[in-house]
């Protein structure tokens, strides 16, 4: 329908027969009004962007439909229920709607979100759209938004996007998003790959323009003796509308529809299923309620589409939530592209290292080494020799090992008790001859001098793994020796028939290579939360280490380095079935990295953080905590030159930026992809760059990359 252009009383959105009808109804009622009495005033329309504190947002675009969001509240009296309505339009003037929707009531029950899903759209079509506050004072419009649906499944448009993770709010400022709006690239979407907030706050107030704090700090998880965590639905409800009261990140939202996985931090820390890893296996924090939580709050403020209702209004169910939770999905656009988005989190095991893993036992015996076959590999290395601590030869230096395990499980904040319980358990059987001598050392005693090499056994250790420490992330997810935990990892695999590496759960595992083996288009993109490249850092030939850092480490095991055998799986599918033009897309290490997988099988592109500390920041704390000055030969290898160790430790990658910010724009045609990074210096994060204008593009660099075939080259 359009509208004559005659019809110049029109309200913006009537059509002539609806203005018609609505002359000829005030004139009737007027009729009937006594002569006296003037007829109602109509209702005003006003800016409404006070009601809608979080502006506008769109999602999950596909060729006929896409998801629409708002929160809308009276600035005034905030608890009490509004009445919505959402407009479409193909211009920003709103002159002709291509969808009117009935009035909808939103409450405090959803903290006044609202999800719509609209159907009935044309494919690769820009629409406008925008939400009313119906009141009787006057009518409140909303921020205009603008959505774009994804073409149809036959043509052949390229197609391009950009994608991001890692979001930090707290004292940091989002040039990033400044700088993408500034391009005002012509996207089909915005991927975002999670961390889109980070659960914990100070524990004291703070007045800074970037705080963030909880309404209510009743029922948080305590983190630290400075952070609590969110738990309760209220407390992740702070925290997405904190985030979203960035103006740069509304405007985002405003201008691209966005398709959103989850990392760890919309729940907890390195999370797996329903567990936080806060208190390094000193207790249990598997906590469902927790996660549900986390995830209903994701689900009331993420334009993210629920397949199961055809159109309209789009409630959490709470049937659905963790662990029946299905957020993976894939979307076609075009010829060119099916993305293909998984869920890290929701159905992965356990780090195969145990945060409260006793250093001085073994990881792998000498029955597992045999089984491997390895055993005559460690059988002439003293360094893995193991003795029965509970022989009487050894009766003084296990009462070191007690009193020690001891005092440390009361420095982690056990009980006398379980202090007590956990050393008895530890300090028994066979146990390091290494890590024996290290406590007699520490507590200056003798160690103990003895010839390894005459019929002791031998076996795989947790401190060989690179744990040194109780209740510690430090050999268990972060710095853990490379060829021991490959080791370790596959016996694992082995003898749990692939369980203990089961990141994607059955119904995910299926329904992901079925996509990828149905798709007919020229690439397949997959999305996942966490980097598939390895991140190996050797250390073997650094001067100025001790023996324990002169290795090769994972540096981090969160992520996919801690399941290489199902990273390895994934890639022999790829290359078993002949899957062409794969391309991962990731996120996670705040960091940039570009690299091949499995030689050409698959590229990887890693996108920095938006804002959160970089990778060489975090390397540069572990470097210092070990005692590492900032003048060392140690520290300029690993923190100073981190960008060059990398690329020398791993062959397969051709880039890395590990001490910037910013963001991914990737462009797919049929028959390669090029993808720019678009990267600024980590000291620009806590600077406001609103008023930089036009000359925050001077801080940006660019770097940029062809990809075809499974091989990626710099332009």
């Amino acid at each position: 329908m359009t509208q004559n252009k005659n019809d110049k009383n029109m309200l913006p959105g009537q059509t002539r027969r609806s203005f018609l009808y609505t002359v000829v109804a005030t004139a009737a009622s007027a009729a009937l009004l006594p002569a006296c009495q003037d007829p109602p005033k109509p209702i005003e329309t006003v800016d409404g962007k006070a009601f809608f504190p979080q502006s506008v947002a769109s999602g999950d675009p596909r060729p006929t439909s896409v998801i629409l969001w708002t929160r809308a509240v009276n600035p005034a009296a905030d608890s009490e229920p509004c009445q919505v309505k959402l407009q479409v339009a193909s211009e920003d003037t709103f002159s002709v709607f291509i969808f009117e929707g009935e009035a909808m009531q939103v409450t405090a029950d959803t903290d006044h979100t609202l999800r719509v899903k609209v159907t009935g759209l044309a494919p690769k079509t820009t629409y406008f759209y925008r939400f009313l506050v119906l009141r009787d004072d006057a009518i409140y419009v909303s921020q205009t938004g603008r959505t774009r649906t994804a073409p149809a499944a036959d043509d052949k448009t390229p197609i391009k996007f950009a994608f991001w993770s890692c979001q930090s709010f707290e004292g940091r400022f989002y040039n990033s998003w400044q700088r993408l709006l500034q391009l005002d690239e012509p996207l089909d979407f915005v991927l975002g790959l999670g961390d889109y907030i980070y659960e914990t706050v100070p524990t004291t107030s703070a007045s800074t323009p970037r705080s963030v704090a909880f309404k209510s700090p009743a029922g948080a998880v305590t983190v630290s003796s400075t952070r609590l965590g969110a738990a309760t639905v209220g407390q992740y409800r702070d925290l997405y509308k904190r985030y979203r009261s960035d103006e740069n990140l509304q405007k985002v939202h405003e201008r691209y529809p966005m398709i959103l996985m989850w990392d760890d931090h919309e729940f907890s820390n390195d999370c797996w299923g329903a567990s936080g890893t806060y208190q390094n296996g000193k207790v249990s924090e598997v906590d469902g309620t927790r996660r549900k939580n986390a995830e209903r709050a994701f689900f009331e403020f993420m334009p993210v589409d629920d397949p199961a209702v055809q159109s309209g209004s789009l409630k959490v169910d709470e049937a659905n939530l963790y662990p029946r939770t299905r957020l993976f999905r894939d979307f076609v656009f075009g010829k060119n592209l099916q993305l293909v988005v998984t869920d890290f989190r929701s159905f992965r095991p356990d780090h195969l290292i145990p945060e409260e893993a006793y250093p001085g036992s073994a990881a792998l015996d000498a029955t597992a080494l045999r089984a491997l076959g390895a055993y005559p590999v460690f059988q002439n290395d003293p360094n893995f020799a193991v003795i029965d601590i509970d022989a009487p030869l050894y009766t003084r230096q296990k009462l070191v090992l007690v009193q020690a395990a001891v005092e440390g499980c009361l420095a982690a904040g056990l009980t006398q008790a379980d202090a007590e319980q956990k050393a008895a358990t530890w300090a028994s059987g066979k146990v390091s001859l290494l890590y024996v001598n290290a406590v007699l050392k520490a507590a200056n005693q003798t160690a103990l001098f003895i010839n390894p090499m005459i019929g002791m056994e031998r076996a795989v250790c947790w401190i060989h793994l690179g744990k040194q420490g109780l209740f510690t992330y430090m050999g268990s997810r972060n710095l853990v020796v490379k060829p021991l935990f490959d080791l370790y990892a596959y016996y694992q695999w082995m003898v749990s028939s692939g369980v203990s590496e089961n990141v994607f759960g059955k119904d995910q595992q299926e329904w992901m290579q079925k996509t990828l083996m149905d798709s007919k288009t020229s690439f397949r993109v997959i999305g996942t939360s966490v980097m598939p490249t390895e991140g190996i850092l050797d250390l073997t030939t650094t001067p100025g280490l001790p023996p324990t850092l002169q290795n090769t480490f994972y540096y981090g095991v969160d992520g996919w380095d801690g399941f290489p055998n199902k990273r390895q799986e994934l890639i022999d599918f790829l290359k078993t079935n002949s899957i062409p033009n794969t391309l991962f897309v990731s996120g996670d290490i705040h960091a940039g990295f570009a690299s091949t997988l499995g030689g050409n099988v698959a590229v990887s592109l890693t996108t920095p953080a938006i804002s959160s500390g970089t990778l060489q920041e975090t390397v540069a704390d572990t470097a210092v905590s070990l005692g590492f000055p900032v003048d060392s030969p140690p520290y300029a290898k690993v923190v100073t030159n981190l960008d060059q160790t990398l690329k020398e430790s791993n062959p397969a990658i051709v880039f890395a930026a590990t001490n910037q910010h910013g963001f991914v724009l990737v462009e797919v045609s049929e028959t390669s992809a090029t993808a720019t990074y678009h990267l600024i210096n980590q000291s620009e994060v806590k600077i406001d760059s609103t008023a930089a204008g036009a000359g925050l593009a001077t801080k940006f660099q660019t770097k940029k990359f062809t990809i075809q075939n499974g091989t990626i080259t710099p332009v």
